[in-house]
């Protein structure tokens, strides 16, 4: 019997849910943003083993569909926000004080708490990642110019 959770048709209406929350496309919303993808990949993963015989096996395209659409808009948001991010700190929008207030923001850890446990992937883990993996490299003044001006 497969959990509520892992149920189809409740991966449907959970990954529709993500589509409306115009919340989790925010420029500063990269823990939600990780949730969301997390989701999705247990779509995947769900979808991997399901056996394409079973009463389910209808779900596979829609829901394979709607999983990349999101997924594609979700990770599009996080490399606006690196994109930003990257850019302000090269232009020296941001100092050391303020980038490690932003870096508090995305993790549960507090030091000097004490009996507290640091382990697994956190929303600060998602934010260093994304700022210190470029896929490409960005475009030259020159080029962001002639970018904009062609907006």
């Amino acid at each position: 019997m497969l959990s509520y959770r892992c149920r189809p048709e409740v991966m449907e209406a959970r990954l529709s849910a993500f589509e409306r929350d115009p919340q989790l496309f925010a420029a500063g919303n990269l823990a939600a943003r990780a949730v969301a993808l997390d989701a999705i990949q247990q779509v995947y993963q769900f979808l991997h083993l399901l056996p394409r015989d079973t009463p389910w096996g209808r779900y596979r395209r829609s829901l394979t569909q709607q999983a990349k659409a999101l997924e594609r808009r979700l990770r599009q948001a996080d490399a606006d926000c690196f994109y930003t991010l990257r850019q302000q700190i090269r232009t020296g929008q941001h100092s050391a004080q303020t980038l490690r207030a932003l870096c508090d923001r995305h993790t549960r850890y507090r030091p000097g708490r004490s009996a507290q446990v640091h382990r697994g992937y956190d929303a600060l883990d998602a934010l260093v990642q994304g700022l210190l993996r470029a896929d490409t490299a960005p475009p030259t003044t020159d080029s962001r110019r002639k970018l904009g001006s062609d907006l």
